[in-house]
This record gives structure tokens, sequence and C-alpha cells, in this order.
């Protein structure tokens, strides 16, 4: 047999037993890549090709590939650990020639790409640099409801079905899409209103009013699950299953001036020294939810969420401020960039949404050292 990761279930992901004709075609497939060290490089032909290999189900639901490549200056890192490795422009024509099968095109072509390409790579430009800029080009040009993000590190070794990634949002008894679908049962809407069977539209956060999810059932709201988790959970159970998280934001999360704190500080109480002012008696709440590890999103949620919190910027889109926290501790400076994630993550907190995880997940495996601020606040 093949090995599998220990974590991993060996019987494996199945196909839900639904097609969820809703969602067909409108799933993108994204990641995001920086290859100054060449090892990245390889590490992302292997995820891809694992990609290609495990995910199932993609001819049904994904619409496209998109993968971003940031630029970087000079030669890349070697293996023999001297900057003597591929250029940019090399790297890029390597992706291209392991994978035949996909376009590159800078950032302005990509907007103009057929409909009908599958495997784009778009390739930035030196004033492009930087991953929020890069999720944000994503955001531009994906056209689809809902979105996978994957990481340049992480690799499949079992199949992954859409379907079952995609279930929690449209079996939940209690999920948006489900209230819907029973409303136009209920009213059959004429044909000069109704929508005609789409549903674009019903995960945003205009759709529903902000509530506590623990007691949407008992307030009449849907619940809205706007990401399903790639990284399952063991469960007892030898059937799929999906566990939704009760999440209640915590209302401090909807005061500016605590986020400041929370952004300025880092997120963490590990250095009590810098940063929370008047919120000292606070500290760091709970990570939002929402991560930028492998998992799949409504985005037609992400796209109704209001603008970055503390600068210029577009609704639904990541903070490309460089706001900078610097402090002194033990006779030195220190400073770091405020977290985009987790600025991110704050707003899509604010929307009222929560997450699913699935049971098996999706099997996979790190293979570099790199993790999220998300990981990071869990250690």
């Amino acid at each position: 047999a093949d090995w599998l990761p220990e974590a991993c279930s060996m019987t494996g992901m199945t196909p839900s037993k639904d097609r969820y004709s809703d969602a067909l075609g409108e799933v993108t497939f994204t990641m995001t890549t920086y290859f100054h060290v060449y090892a990245r490089s390889v590490m992302f032909r292997q995820a891809l090709a694992s990609v290609f290999t495990h995910l199932k189900e993609r001819d049904l639901y994904v619409k496209e590939f998109l993968v971003v490549n940031d630029w970087y200056d000079g030669r890349s890192l070697a293996f023999n650990g001297t900057f003597t490795g591929p250029k940019v422009d090399e790297n890029r024509q390597e992706m291209l020639n392991f994978f035949p099968g996909c376009v590159g095109a800078s950032t302005e072509v990509a907007k103009s790409r057929p409909k009908d390409q599958k495997c784009s790579f778009v390739f930035k430009t030196a004033e492009e640099r930087g991953q929020p800029k890069a999720l944000n080009i994503l955001f531009d040009l994906m056209v689809t409801k809902f979105w996978i993000h994957f990481e340049d590190d992480k690799v499949f070794f079992q199949d992954v079905f859409i379907s079952r990634l995609l279930a929690p949002m449209y079996e939940h008894p209690e999920s948006c899409w489900q209230e819907q679908q029973q409303a136009q049962a209920v009213k059959q809407l004429p044909a000069s209103t109704s929508s005609g069977g789409e549903s674009s539209d019903w995960g945003s956060v205009k759709s529903v009013p902000q509530r506590k999810l623990s007691q949407a059932a008992e307030q009449g709201q849907c619940l809205r699950i706007a990401s399903i988790r790639l990284g399952g959970h063991h469960s007892s159970s030898s059937s799929d299953v999906f566990d939704v998280e009760d999440y209640v934001r915590p209302k401090v999360l909807d005061d500016n001036n605590y986020v400041t704190a929370l952004l300025a500080h880092g997120g963490f109480d590990d250095d009590k020294s810098h940063g929370w002012g008047n919120y000292s008696d606070v500290g760091a709440v709970q990570w939002p939810l929402f991560s930028l590890r492998p998992s799949l999103h409504n985005l037609t949620y992400i796209k109704s969420l209001e603008a970055p919190l503390f600068c210029g910027g577009e609704p639904g889109h990541f903070s490309e401020d460089h706001n900078i926290t610097v402090w002194e501790d033990g006779g030195k400076t220190y400073d770091f960039h405020w977290d985009f994630e987790l600025e991110f993550a704050v707003r899509w907190a604010r929307g009222g949404a929560t997450v699913a995880t699935i049971s098996p997940g999706a099997c996979m495996r790190d293979v570099s050292n790199g993790i999220s601020s998300f990981e990071r606040s869990f250690e």
C-alpha cells in the first residue's frame, strides 16, 4: 500500500451523495508562491502535482486554477546555500515547463484571459510584491462563488472530493442555502421576481442580520458557514461527517480602538510591555476563525465584507497597509508589521459567519516548516 502520514484516515474521504448544481463550475483553486529560496519551487511542483492527482470532481466544480507567483530581485538561494539559483524569469519558465497545460501571464493580461482557460500562472512585477497584494490580485481575478486556497508547501496523499468540502454549506439544516431553498419552495416565486434557481448572494453579509450562531435556530436566522477547513479531525464514525463551530465573536472585536491595540500588539499576550493601553484587562482574544490555511471559502461572503479598517482598500480585500509597531525592551528596539491576516480575520468575524470541519479531512502534509499566522496563535 502507498505510505500515508500517520494522522490520515486509512479509508480516506468519499464523495457526497448529492451533486450540488448551484456549485457546478463555481470553484476557483488558488496558490500564492515565492521562489527566492529555490527549494520552494520544488515544493510547489510537488504540491500542485498532488492537487492534479488527488483533487477529484474538478471537472464538475472547478472553473480554473490560479497561481500567483511573486517577484524577487537577482538570483534565488540555491541548495548549496549561495545565491546562485535561478532568476525569477528562469524559475517561471521552469513552472511552465513542468505544467505545460498552464498559461503564464502578467496581472493585466490575466484579467482578460479566455473564459475557458483552466490554469493560469500570474507573474507579478516588482511593484506588486507582497502576499496581501497577491491575494487581492486573486480576489480581482476570481469570478466564482467558492474559493479553495492551498499552500505551496502542502502535498495531498489521498483523494479529496470537492462535493464533500461543499457539503456543510449545503446540507446543514440551518444553513442559509437550506433556508433559501425552503423559502423558494414555499413561496413559489413568479418568474418575474424569481432568481431562476441561482443563489449567488445566499452567503453574503447583507443577506442575513448579525446574530449569535448558537441562537440561530431560536431567532429564525440562518447559519452562515463561510469556510470549510481541509484539515479535518479524527472521528469515531465510520462515515463522512462534519462539525460546525458554534462561534460567538467577542463584542470587543466591534471596537476599532481595541482592534488597533490587537494588531499593534501582534495578537498575542507574550509581551506585556507594549501596546495594550486601555485594553490591558482584555488582552488578546481568540483568533477569529478565518485563516489562510488550506480551506474552501464562500467567496460571495468574503466579497461582501467591509473594507480594510485602518487604510484605503476595497471591500472584501486584504489590507495592504504598512503599519509598523515599534517598542523597546531591555535596551533593544523591536518592530513588526501589523498582521494583515489577523486584520482580515476580524472583519470576517464581524460578518457573522462560522467555519466547519470535516471528518475525515484532506490527507495532506506540510513539506516545509512554514506556518500561517493562525497556526502561530496556538503555539
